[in-house]
């Protein structure tokens, strides 16, 4: 997948070492957009 090209090495090696939650990091990032897990705007107060 060309998803993950652009991802740094860093990045990817936490993910596989079970450092970094990749789940938490994308709920995180579509609150940040103001959007629910459905990817349905509901504000940035969500």
């Amino acid at each position: 997948m060309y998803l993950y090209q652009t991802i740094p090495t860093d990045l990817l090696v936490a993910i596989v070492k079970i450092q970094i939650d990749p789940v938490e990091l994308a709920n995180k990032e579509l609150q940040n957009r103001g959007l629910d897990e459905n990817g349905i705007w509901v504000g940035f107060n969500q």
